[in-house]
């Protein structure tokens, strides 16, 4: 088999395994809560959502790719790992930072419920705690899914640093 099959194979079991973890993450979410917290959310808050999920795909890939370089006693393919997970340090602080925007996001939406508020209304009242459950939502899942993914990510992009390591602290031994 080629190296490069065995880097893709690598490189799909990471991705299997980490959209795995997120499916069912998102089953417990939905069995603990009762519904599906996605639905009745705003297309910004759906664009956090694809852009915090795109993030985490790429990110994994690319670890997949790291680790699969560091089966290659070459110095080249060693220097590619570590570029990789400098790159992956990025994309973990990058769903992060989306979460927290996610947040703020849910946090404005949850201002705007209050601009059309009006207490001696019934129906306006009954709206308000709608629209402030609907924008909580979103601070709180755009922060669970940016903050879940970046734990993920950093558990990888540890182990790839722990594997350069090894595999320097070898090469650093065989010269001596």
């Amino acid at each position: 088999m080629s190296d490069i099959m065995k880097l893709r194979i690598h490189m799909l079991k990471w991705l299997c395994a980490c959209l795995s973890i997120l499916i069912l993450g998102s089953l417990a979410v939905k069995l603990i809560i009762g519904n599906n917290p996605f639905l009745n959310q705003d297309a910004v808050t759906y664009t956090i959502y694809l852009s915090i999920i795109t993030s985490f795909i790429w990110s994994t890939l690319r670890c997949g790719i790291g680790t699969g370089y560091i089966n290659s006693t070459s110095k080249i393919d060693i220097k590619k790992s570590e570029h990789i997970e400098r790159e992956g340090w990025f994309w973990s602080a990058t769903c992060t930072s989306l979460g927290l925007i996610g947040t703020i996001w849910g946090m404005i939406l949850m201002a705007k419920a209050f601009t059309s508020f009006e207490p001696s209304n019934e129906e306006s009242t009954a709206l308000l705690v709608a629209s402030t459950g609907i924008g909580m939502g979103a601070a709180l899942y755009t922060t669970l899914l940016g903050q879940v993914c970046s734990q993920i990510l950093n558990f990888q992009y540890f182990n790839l640093s722990q594997m350069i390591e090894k595999v320097k602290t070898d090469e650093a031994s065989k010269v001596q």
